[in-house]
């Protein structure tokens, strides 16, 4: 599959904000604290584009077995797991790393996430830019390390 470019321009009183996201794996885990814009991201994309994400967050914690077989029944390109350090299962890893690139391509987020990496992905984190000129924020991925 083809890793796409992942684009986002968000303006509100206060300041822009532009990601631009440009995955290097079919599957990629975004890490990093609290407020960094992991969320905010996936949650604009999939408003802008709704039929080519399935999001999942949090709100599947009690589901978490099922996750799997969700996604499987996905048509979107883009799986968008957020909260991932908590959703991770097993049988949720081995089939990501099974289906990263074939069906799908995935980014996943949350603060720690080196539990469930499989050795199959990139790992990054959002590094934010700022213009003062324009007033604008640039939050694009940065890459630690490789697997």
């Amino acid at each position: 599959m083809k890793y796409e470019h992942l684009y986002v321009k968000r303006a509100d009183k206060n300041a822009t904000f532009v990601y631009d996201i440009r995955p290097e794996h079919a599957v990629t885990l975004i890490t990093g604290n609290s407020g960094t814009g992991k969320t905010l991201f996936f949650r604009l994309y999939k408003a802008l584009h709704p039929n080519d994400v399935l999001l999942i967050d949090s709100s599947f914690y009690d589901v978490r077995e099922s996750i799997p077989a969700l996604i499987q029944k996905s048509k979107a390109n883009w799986v968008f797991i957020d909260s991932f350090d908590l959703l991770c299962t097993q049988a949720l890893d081995t089939f990501i790393a099974k289906d990263g690139g074939v069906n799908h391509l995935y980014l996943l987020a949350g603060r720690s996430v080196y539990q469930c990496t499989n050795g199959f992905l990139g790992l990054a984190g959002l590094q934010r830019g700022y213009n003062k000129e324009k007033n604008e924020y640039l939050i694009t991925l940065d890459y630690m390390r490789k697997f």
